[in-house]
């Protein structure tokens, strides 16, 4: 959010829990003379905010998706699909209803970004349900592009330092700083 505002995106944010976090993320970002609007949003049913929410607000033309759940839940060797169904309920489902609520009102973002996860690459067998549901998100994604015409983005980000990978064991993970800076500045410039 604010690399987007700090390249002079007009930025709307969701949160879906973090209403103090979100009021003061947008109180920074508006210290600095950006434009920043904010609201809540549960993916799992985003159809009532997102209506209200832009009913009488210019619409979003790019779409970044970083909604998720706790990620590290899983347990090698074993596929849970209660825990497949909750990332579904993300990354799938969420993505789609987020997607088709705002094209139901003719605001059809023409860009998504989506992070997809390295985890991909070489699945880690604790990770079975998450890994599932971000594949599953990415052909969503391919779906939405190939038939609805919207310019799509699912780099396979490595694990950087965020407050899902934050351990008091030392593991190796990424500054997100420059890698998100580098993938952002390379999607079309239009309002988010």
């Amino acid at each position: 959010v604010k690399l987007l505002g700090a390249g002079g995106a007009g930025v709307t944010f969701t949160y879906c829990r973090g209403q103090h976090e979100a009021g003061n993320l947008a109180r920074c970002i508006r210290e600095q003379g950006w434009p920043i609007d904010f609201f809540q949003l549960d993916v799992t049913n985003p159809e009532s905010s997102v209506v209200n929410h832009y009913r009488d607000m210019p619409a979003p033309t790019h779409l970044y998706y970083f909604a998720t759940p706790h990620i590290f839940d899983g347990q090698k060797g074993r596929f849970a699909k209660p825990l497949f169904d909750v990332f579904s309920q993300h990354y799938v489902h969420g993505l789609w209803r987020t997607f088709a609520a705002l094209d139901s009102m003719g605001a059809r973002p023409a860009y998504i970004f989506y992070p997809g996860t390295i985890a991909s690459d070489d699945p880690p067998p604790e990770m079975m349900e998450y890994v599932a549901a971000k594949a599953a998100g990415e052909a969503i994604c391919r779906i939405l592009h190939l038939h609805y015409g919207v310019t799509v983005d699912c780099p396979h980000l490595p694990r950087m330092a965020t407050d899902q990978t934050v351990s008091i064991y030392p593991t190796p993970n990424s500054d997100p700083l420059p890698i998100l800076l580098k993938l952002l500045s390379q999607a079309p410039s239009r309002q988010v």
